[in-house]
């Protein structure tokens, strides 16, 4: 499949791209230019935005749903009204109220930030994670307070029951900071040189961490002195060590009862709480690591837990009880976070490009109630016909680049991930194919000149086709046949339609030219009524006797 722009009737005419995989349609809201970009553009051409026609027939989510150059992290927060991203250049913080679908308010910070969380169920209580190890809270105000951890962080995590705060960092040790004290608390010491994820558990009290060893360890946040009540290694045999061992994200289920989490080595995985065996897991087979991993829920299959699992390149929806492929999504930037809006079809990215990524998948679930006029634009779209064209992408297999020896091209941009193989500029295709095989094109050249010289050796000596039966009335219709394009009357060219489609139908020749009995008699006189060869022995017969009598009744 391949992206096509749709343009239903009416007044607000809107451009959708949408891509099929696996027979379920995905419409990507965020394709485009972004309006800085029209803007620009506008600027450098000396033209009116009221001319393009491209900026007319844009969609927009929500206003200014973008950044200047990248977003880092998305996040909903717990009454689904507000929706909050990071992004640079320059470094700020964005919240957007779905209601009025615009932009609440923005922050501009000091430095990136790497993570971001609600602590409350609106956009009033909020903390960033940075890039200069500092952790910045705001509420409704503006900015509230900062201060330092230890180590460079890389993921938050908020246990609301205790207002404790942890926070994954590099090193063995998982940060804790109490909230209503104010103070740092006993860290959890881990297995990991490097812990890159956590999370609380929003069920049970207790929270998991993993890192670079691909040990998760469970602990207890009831417990005091912050052992780990469970260890197990999520890395297992057979996985590619190439991006390294380690755990990069996880994730709970709304129940709390199924874990999910994305491997360094391109592989996510579902497990029970109680059991350290997988229940599903899927392979992305395009050698990236693990970028983010959410759970959600099929509305149209009584709330069957999905899983979404993504790489920098490809966001992959699958079963989490079998493993089996609903739909996957390429992304046309690299993908830095994932969430799915809750009991929806509806999926938000950060990713490297100014727009903020948002796909709508209607097999997965409806509109937000925010945003429910995606319905009708989907449904207006699945009314009409659309073409599915490439035109300058060619498909390959991983196989396939082996034998070209462009095996070095995967997880490059040059490679784009699709299906079971990748998408790859037809120009540098044949490059690559010139190279490998140079006497590909000699080889073509020769068959196409022995073609040529079959053709005319059959033109050379016209063969007639020799029948048993009715040998004058095939070559009437090969006359008639071939003289469609002379045809000067209507009633002519009907006669040459019929001798071709007579001549083409094997029910007709198989009988007609085969079978003595269809044998057509040659009439002389136009009066002369011709009788079948038994009646007219039969009658020669009589005559004879006839005439007999007639001689002897002379003598």
């Amino acid at each position: 499949s391949s992206f096509v722009t749709s343009r239903p009737g009416g007044a607000a005419v809107m451009a959708m791209q949408w891509t099929t995989v696996n027979d379920v349609k995905t419409y990507n809201l965020s394709g485009g230019k972004s309006l800085t970009q029209f803007l620009e553009d506008s600027t450098k051409e000396s033209t009116s935005l009221k001319k393009d026609e491209e900026y007319r027939s844009r969609l927009e989510l929500m206003q200014d749903f973008e950044f200047r150059e990248t977003s880092s992290r998305v996040c909903i927060s717990k009454d689904r009204q507000y929706i909050g991203a990071v992004g640079s250049y320059p470094p700020e913080m964005k919240v957007f109220d779905t209601e009025q679908l615009a932009l609440k308010f923005m922050h501009r910070t000091d430095h990136e930030s790497v993570d971001m969380i609600f602590l409350d169920t609106d956009f009033r209580k909020l903390v960033m994670l940075q890039t200069d190890r500092y952790m910045e809270f705001h509420s409704q105000f503006g900015k509230h307070h900062k201060f330092r951890v230890p180590q460079p962080g890389r993921e938050l995590a908020y246990d609301k029951s205790q207002a404790h705060l942890y926070v994954a960092a590099d090193g063995s040790q998982v940060f804790r900071f109490d909230l209503d004290e104010g103070i740092f608390l006993e860290p959890l010491t881990t297995r990991n040189q490097s812990n890159e994820t956590v999370c609380f558990n929003p069920c049970y009290p207790f929270v998991i961490c993993g890192g670079d060893t691909g040990v998760v360890e469970a602990y207890d946040c009831r417990m005091d002195n912050k052992k780990p009540c469970s260890v197990f290694d999520a890395f297992q045999e057979g996985d590619d060590e190439d991006n390294g061992r380690g755990v990069n994200c996880s994730v709970f289920s709304g129940d709390g009862m199924k874990m999910g989490l994305g491997m360094a080595s391109g592989v996510a995985r579902v497990f029970d709480i109680r059991s350290q065996k997988p229940l599903a897991e899927r392979d992305h087979n395009v050698g990236l690591p693990m970028k983010a991993i959410d759970f959600t829920t099929h509305q149209q299959s009584r709330g069957e837990l999905l899983v979404g699992s993504a790489d920098e390149r490809t966001i992959k929806i699958w079963n989490a009880a079998t493993g089996e492929l609903f739909t996957s999504i390429d992304s046309q930037s690299k993908l830095n976070d994932v969430k799915f809006f809750p009991e929806s079809g509806l999926i938000l990215t950060a990713n490297d490009s100014p727009r903020c990524g948002a796909f709508y998948v209607p097999s997965l679930g409806v509109a937000p109630r925010w945003c429910h006029f995606l319905d009708n634009l989907t449904e207006e779209l699945e009314a009409e016909t659309h073409e599915t064209v490439f035109t300058d992408q060619h498909f390959v297999t991983r196989e396939h680049l082996e034998q070209l020896g462009a095996g070095s091209l995967i997880g490059t941009n040059m490679l784009k991930p699709h299906l079971h193989g990748f998408l790859i500029h037809i120009k540098l295709y044949k490059q690559l194919k010139s190279v490998t095989e140079p006497f590909a094109y000699e080889q073509y050249r020769q068959q196409k000149v022995q073609e040529r010289l079959k053709e005319k050796r059959q033109m050379r000596i016209p063969v007639k086709q020799q029948v048993n039966v009715n040998q004058a009335l095939l070559e009437r219709l090969e006359e008639q046949a071939k003289a469609a394009k002379k045809a000067v009357s209507r009633k002519q060219a009907k006669q040459s339609e019929t001798a071709g489609t007579l001549l083409q139908d094997s029910r007709f020749i198989s009988k007609l030219f085969a079978n003595p009995d269809y044998q057509i008699e040659q009439v002389q006189n136009p009066g002369e009524v011709v009788l079948p060869e038994s009646t007219q022995a039969v009658l020669d017969k009589a005559l004879a006797k006839q005439k007999k009598k007639r001689v002897k009744s002379q003598k």
